[in-house]
């Protein structure tokens, strides 16, 4: 097994908060408590904060999602899967309470968010061999030569990523940039513990995001890569 390495310190995203409509920042101060992932409490398992508090619930899938912009492909695939769990990671504040005002009119559950770097998430104690698939979808191409050393998808991220990737679960990405796809491919290739699949599993589709979207309309290709973290006795 591949040991952990110590986490990238060079940010993949620029902090811009952006402008916060007041529905936004109302959604986000009034659900934080009942949605959102605290980074400073260790003692915290993901039946307690999901409320699956029975035995039939125990064992529901986790899905996570990391930088889910404005949450719609989060909420979409949430509400189709009652019966799964489903985390997000995002930077943008705008974007959280977005997806709050999604969850607050639906009555959505299943649902929670972690408003931070993704390198942060992997420090929490309850996060190791958590998910049961793992999903990355349109991460900044940062285009320019001089800053694709800023790029998410590099050799140390995916082996601290396949931490909280539970043995033989799911790691997808997306990417609408044929540079960045061939390098995230050959950096995920090379990865011993990651196994390719030839074609994404039928059970791994996942909705569209408005970026995805906007890459169709811009005529872009996007690339699915789909990877099976596999088991320790492999």
């Amino acid at each position: 097994m591949t040991e952990s390495r110590p986490l990238r310190t060079i940010k993949s995203f620029v902090r811009r908060e952006g402008r916060i409509t007041p529905s936004q920042e109302s959604a986000y101060q009034t659900y934080w408590d009942q949605f959102g992932i605290p980074s400073d409490n260790p003692t915290l398992d993901w039946q307690t904060l999901f409320h699956r508090d029975n035995k039939f619930h125990r064992d529901s899938k986790r899905i996570l999602e990391i930088g889910f912009g404005m949450g719609d492909a989060l909420f979409t695939q949430a509400k189709q899967h009652p019966e799964q769990d489903f985390v997000g990671i995002e930077v943008y504040k705008p974007g959280i309470g977005s997806l709050f005002n999604q969850i607050s009119r639906e009555k959505i559950s299943n649902i929670r968010v972690f408003h931070g770097d993704v390198t942060e998430f992997l420090n929490l104690t309850m996060s190791a061999n958590s998910f049961d698939a793992i999903y990355i979808i349109h991460p900044d191409p940062w285009h320019k030569k001089r800053h694709h050393k800023r790029r998410l998808i590099q050799t140390t991220f995916i082996e601290n990523l396949l931490s909280i990737l539970k043995p033989l679960g799911y790691l997808v990405i997306k990417i609408d940039n044929d540079h960045y796809a061939e390098h995230a491919q050959i950096t995920c290739d090379g990865i011993e513990q990651l196994k390719c699949l030839p074609t994404i599993p039928e059970h791994l589709r996942y909705p569209e995001t408005k970026y995805g979207e906007r890459a169709k309309r811009l005529n872009h290709q996007t690339h699915i890569l789909s990877y099976q973290k596999q088991s320790e006795t492999n």
